[in-house]
């Protein structure tokens, strides 16, 4: 006669290895994103630890790494094109502040970034059309 384990012991016992294994993964996940950040591959990073967050949603470390990845790129990415746009770089500068808009839709340095584009570009044109204007006039 074959002895079986109760139902109750398998799904246990399933439930446990599956743990265990999304823990794994979880972990394995934040260490790629711990060594693509050591690398300066910030982006690639921040997919690492949020795969790893919705792996393991209720592990701090996880969105803690989530949260300042993505804060350290948008900072990183607003500062680039500010300086674009001081340099009178203004469809980089706008490019940027887009791409910092990517991984915060609501940030408010990429929002004001793109402000400052549209008055930049409307100054430009103005600029322009007066330069256009004086040279129409008869001397």
């Amino acid at each position: 006669m074959t002895r079986h384990l109760p139902d109750r012991v398998l799904g246990t016992a399933a439930a446990l290895i599956l743990l265990a294994l999304t823990g794994c993964a979880a972990q394995r996940a934040y260490e790629d994103g711990e060594a693509l950040l050591r690398q300066g591959r910030g982006a690639e990073a921040l997919t690492k630890f949020e795969e790893a967050g919705r792996t393991e949603p209720g592990t701090a470390t996880y969105r803690l790494a989530t949260v300042r990845t993505r804060e350290a790129l948008i900072r990183a990415q607003v500062e680039q094109a500010d300086a674009a746009l001081s340099s009178g770089q203004i469809d980089n500068a706008e490019a940027g502040y887009r791409q910092a808009l990517t991984w915060n839709g609501a940030d408010a340095r990429a929002l004001d970034g793109l402000q400052r584009v549209e008055r930049a570009r409307r100054l430009a044109r103005w600029q322009a059309e007066a330069a256009e204007a004086a040279q129409r006039e008869p001397e």
